[in-house]
């Protein structure tokens, strides 16, 4: 598989996309916190949450995947005949 392969069974552009748009807007939160140096309004947890939720269970899923099928890889050469 070539790596551009492993690349899109990990992170496929749908999710890509979004933990694009995710980094995006915490980094133009984090530089409006800086550039501005007053407090703006805070960001609500529950938006956070939103966010960042799908990412963690998208790539927990997946990391389950990877690891089964590398499991089930490398054991496929022990087996006996």
């Amino acid at each position: 598989m070539s790596s551009e392969d492993r690349y899109s069974f990990l992170v496929p552009i749908t999710v890509a996309g979004y933990l694009a748009a995710v980094l995006l807007i915490g980094g133009l939160l984090v530089y409006d916190r800086w550039y501005f140096k007053h407090s703006t309004a805070r960001v609500d947890p529950t938006v956070v949450v939103a966010l960042i939720l799908p990412l963690l269970v998208w790539f927990a899923f997946r990391s389950v995947e990877v690891v089964r099928s590398v499991h089930r890889y490398n054991e496929r050469g022990k087996t006996s005949t």
